[in-house]
């Protein structure tokens, strides 16, 4: 009896542990599928977090693709989309978003809850993208910024990119053909790539142009610190290159030949690359000076006429003296010609033309995020800002072959030190003393009525300065702040390096103190240069701290392949401020490109049901 009684109560704990144990069970599977439906509920929001960010830059390869096929999809967008209206123009600067039109094709315009939303090809609708656009910055520096927001699910993710319209500034160096301009030395033959029939005299000095320096001690020669681009076959001897050397060389030539058995040190190695072009004018710059259209030229830059001399100051301003100056925004009719002007409306942007014409000079702003154009004479007598030629003599005074000028002979001259006391007292072209010689060739090279520029000192801010024929660098020309400053050369047919000589080949400013420029410079039609490069002495270091883009190579120097005789020595240095931006109004490439310079993740600028957060 005792031992069933004791089975009977063994046999109900049994049942309590059996029951135990399942209620245990019964709890692990209930947590476990618990876990596992929230797992996969977290791995699917992972997955649709990932997807929409995807969607989103789906959404700038969409947009990208539409401004590279056709630049004038940059009109286009919605003026009402949060981010364009939030992003405002400088203070001064029109409002270039509200001008945007809406693309009624295009789905990723939409905004809020009732908008559309544009779906990610290959997707089967899961995947959509909508964006938006500022073109505030574009017409000044060639840069488009783009919210784009994708969505998957219930997940939103969007993005802002900067969108910089690539040309050659993304070069230190480029040149279209490797040989001096023929309109200089004379020679015909020089008009032609390295390797075309009839080959070009390649053993005349006229023609080839040489990287030149020694391996073993590479601060002695040129020093190329940038990507380089020639469509020609480059000529080196010895020179360092601090990054990618590249050339199209009609695709089947070696992109760099050697002539003296001394290659050169490539530290980015030697590709081939596109052949590319420079715009054959500078007409789209000039345009930008015009009254005409607001909506294509919304903040007109400033119109210089005849020789202008500029000394920028390093504290925003700069000093403008251009005698021949009246009209400095002006009318144009269908032939170009200017047919009015703003009158006194533009005088505090562009200066008064009495003190243009004065031998103070006018006083101004820099033209920040603006150009000044320097033009020629018009050959209209109907012109607004036509002179005859004995108008031009009393205002400055000319030779009579129109070659040698001066100007306000009681104003400091803007040019560097080591002149003697009357040269700097008077604004001349050429010095008293010197003879006007660019090399064997451009002559003459200075004249009263040519639409040429002369310019140095430090610039605070970011403008470019283009002249219908001749950029001339007649001092250092450095930046206040090397961070943001950025600055336009361009010379229509030539940027030269001002080396005034006497008759008997001697320097007229200090030697072997080198030169400085900053900026992104370009020659059209023609080249970038050294006045005199093969006279005098020897002149120290030319520091190109930016960009170089020109038809044909200028010379700057002439030597040996270890050292120089006469002029420079070459030292390039790339400004990484050109991978993201152009200096203001640079319309000197025919490349097309936009790349992405920029990206930032941004918080989502809308829920997944449209409405924005």
């Amino acid at each position: 009896m005792r031992l069933e009684r004791i089975r009977e109560r063994e046999s109900g704990y049994a049942l309590l542990v059996v029951i135990g144990l399942g209620a245990v069970m019964a709890l692990m599977i209930s947590t476990a599928l618990v876990f596992t439906v929230s797992g996969t509920q977290k791995a699917q929001t992972e997955v649709d977090w990932t997807g929409a960010l995807a969607a989103a830059n789906a959404g700038v390869e969409d947009y990208r693709s539409r401004i590279q096929n056709d630049i004038r999809y940059v009109k286009y967008g919605n003026k009402n989309a949060p981010f364009t209206k939030n992003t405002v123009p400088a203070p001064g600067r029109p409002d270039l978003n509200d001008k945007l039109e809406l693309d009624p094709a295009n789905p990723a315009w939409g905004i809020g809850a009732d908008g559309t939303w544009a779906t990610v090809p290959g997707s089967n609708g899961t995947a959509q993208f909508r964006y938006a656009v500022s073109v505030q910055n574009y017409g000044g520096t060639g840069v488009v910024q783009l919210q784009a927001t994708g969505k998957v699910g219930d997940a939103t993710r969007s993005i802002v990119v900067e969108l910089k319209q690539q040309g050659l500034t993304q070069f230190v160096y480029f040149s279209d053909y490797e040989v001096s301009d023929p309109s200089i030395n004379g020679d015909p033959d020089c008009n032609s790539y390295r390797w075309q029939s009839p080959r070009r005299n390649q053993s005349a000095n006229s023609c080839d142009i040489t990287f030149t320096g020694d391996p073993s001690n590479p601060t002695s020669g040129d020093q190329i610190l940038g990507m380089i681009h020639s469509n020609d076959q480059i000529v080196v001897c010895g020179a360092t290159f601090g990054e990618v050397v590249e050339a199209w060389a009609d695709d089947t030539r070696d992109p760099t030949v050697t002539t003296c058995g001394t290659n050169g040190v490539y530290k980015g190695g030697v590709v081939h690359g596109p052949k590319y072009e420079l715009k054959q004018s500078t007409a789209e710059m000039k345009a930008e000076t015009t009254l005409n259209d607001p909506a294509a030229v919304p903040s007109p830059g400033c119109l210089y006429t005849g020789p202008t001399t500029v000394k920028l100051e390093n504290d925003g301003w700069m000093r403008v003296w251009s005698p021949l100056s009246k009209e400095t925004q002006v009318y144009t009719d269908a032939d170009g010609k200017a047919t009015g002007g703003a009158g006194a409306a533009d005088d505090t942007l562009c200066g008064a033309a009495g003190d243009l014409q004065s031998s103070a000079g006018a006083h101004i702003k820099v033209l920040d995020m603006n150009l000044m154009y320097v033009q020629a004479v018009p050959g209209s007598s109907t012109d607004v800002n036509y002179w005859s030629t004995s108008a031009i003599r009393t205002k400055i005074n000319c030779n009579s072959s129109g070659t040698s000028w001066s100007f306000a002979t009681d104003q400091v001259q803007p040019n560097p030190a080591g002149w003697t006391t009357s040269q700097k007292r008077v604004i001349q072209h050429p010095l008293t003393t010197s003879t006007e010689s660019m090399s064997t060739g451009m002559t003459p090279g200075y004249s009263c009525s040519q639409g040429d520029v002369f310019v140095s000192g430090t610039l605070s801010g970011r403008m470019t300065i283009a002249a219908d024929r001749y950029f001339w660098v007649t001092g250092n020309i450095t930046y206040t702040n090397p961070n943001a400053d950025l600055l336009g050369i361009v010379g229509q047919q030539g940027v030269v390096i001002w080396n005034p000589i006497d008759r008997y080949s001697n320097n007229l400013v200090n030697t072997n103190t080198g030169r400085e420029v900053y900026g992104a410079l370009t020659s059209n039609q023609h080249t970038i240069q050294v006045q005199n490069y093969n006279r005098g002495d020897k002149l120290g270091k030319l520091h190109i701290y930016g960009s170089m883009a020109m038809k044909y190579r200028g010379p700057v120097a002439t030597g040996s392949a270890t050292s120089i005789s006469t002029g420079y020595v070459k030292y390039y240095e790339y400004d990484a401020k050109l991978i993201a931006t152009n200096p203001p109004k640079y319309k000197v490439s025919t490349v097309s490109t936009f790349l992405v310079t920029r990206t930032a993740a941004v918080p989502a600028a809308y829920n997944a049901d449209g409405s924005p957060r």
